[in-house]
């Protein structure tokens, strides 16, 4: 694990793609794409997600082992609102009924079509778009361009990083981008350039 100070504050990087950040009791993940492979989608009854998309039950044993209060997924939950089967479904039910913790989503572009039934379907789940939590602000995708003021730090989900195919956190002056949590997404390979640093994931 690696962890940054940022306005005073400690977040953990975690190798298992999660970020925590421990005075908030919060853990955050990016980018699950529920629903994207195609051997899920026609298995996703009878398998186990673990081992298709590093699972919500690693993410439960996370979330148990560092006792947080609260659980954010940051975009991308679902690869299309076509994967939103039955099996993704009740795993993820499951996973709201076994879990303490709050629930909550900033939901991207792909996830906004299947809005109406997260809220029908996973009522302990809240929505928000953007979530400013004291200097930090959760959204799903990188802001274009940044404000004047170097006061705030966004944290954001939507690029896959890699590096050298691997995936990894990068942390720019005021940007924060977490590596998927999915096990199969197409990661996007960065570049190092002045100011930047890159943990990998491992």
């Amino acid at each position: 694990m690696r962890e940054v100070h940022l306005f005073g504050n400690q977040f953990i990087l975690h190798p298992d793609r999660v970020l925590l950040w421990p005075k908030k009791s919060l853990l955050i993940a990016a980018d699950l794409h529920l629903g994207k492979s195609e051997a899920f989608l026609s298995s996703a009854v009878n398998e186990s997600p673990q081992s298709q998309w590093r699972g919500l039950l690693a993410l439960e044993d996370l979330a148990q082992n560092f006792s947080v209060d609260h659980i954010m997924f940051l975009g991308d939950f679902l690869h299309s609102p076509h994967g939103l089967t039955e099996g993704i479904v009740q795993d993820f039910s499951d996973f709201l009924l076994r879990t303490d913790q709050n629930v909550t989503l900033i939901p991207s572009n792909r996830d906004k079509g299947a809005l109406k039934l997260f809220n029908a379907l996973f009522p302990k789940m809240e929505v928000l778009f953007q979530w400013q939590i004291e200097d930090f602000i959760f959204q799903h995708q990188p802001p274009e361009r940044m404000m004047a003021s170097d006061e705030e730090f966004y944290w954001c989900g939507h690029l896959n990083p890699v590096t050298q195919g691997t995936p990894c956190f990068v942390i720019d002056k005021q940007v924060g981008v977490l590596p998927a949590y999915s096990a199969v997404p197409e990661g996007n390979e960065v570049d190092e350039i002045p100011g930047r640093t890159i943990y990998v994931c491992k």
